[in-house]
């Protein structure tokens, strides 16, 4: 037989690849909304301060949590949990949308308070040294909010500001993912 085989007999070899950029400038085209969330808590005698990213449970969308950069004033640890939540912190943080082709404000609730209840499973604790920034949540550590759970940083030490900026993406949940 003269020349290469048959294109039949290559069927199990021979495959079509779309390859999709993944950026944050085609995260709409994938239905990615993105957002970020900044907030300082303000030092009150006797308290610890915290923040806390929620879900709503009727919100039917998944967030993923990208991003988390915290500072404080006095060296401290930061426990980080997450589990099913459906209140909100005292005070509201500022929201926004990173995107202009999608919604202005996010889905979840993004309020920080000094006295935080803890909730749900302790997921990190990390020590903080006062006047730096620590990155919380590294290239491959991203965190998945799904409706009705919550994600909420807090200090282990009393009378100190904590300013944290974060981002985050939403995106609606198909009719598979709600059952």
């Amino acid at each position: 037989m003269k020349g290469g085989p048959p294109a039949p007999q290559l069927a199990g070899e021979i495959s079509t690849e779309i390859s999709l950029f993944h950026g944050a400038e085609t995260m709409y085209l994938q239905a990615w909304e993105l957002f970020g969330a900044g907030a300082t808590v303000v030092n009150a005698v006797g308290f610890i301060d915290g923040i806390r990213l929620r879900n709503p449970s009727k919100s039917g969308v998944i967030a993923v949590i990208t991003k988390a950069a915290v500072s404080v004033t006095i060296n401290s640890s930061l426990n980080m949990f997450q589990g099913p939540q459906s209140a909100d912190l005292g005070s509201v943080g500022t929201l926004f949308g990173l995107d202009s082709r999608g919604r202005a404000q996010p889905s979840c609730q993004f309020t920080f308070s000094t006295n935080p209840p803890i909730f749900g499973t302790n997921i990190g604790t990390y020590n903080e040294i006062a006047g730096t920034t620590l990155d919380l949540l590294g290239p491959a550590d991203e965190i998945p909010l799904l409706p009705g759970t919550a994600w909420q940083i807090t200090t282990t030490v009393q009378n100190l500001v904590m300013q944290i900026a974060m981002r985050w993406r939403e995106r609606a949940l198909e009719e598979s993912e709600l059952t």
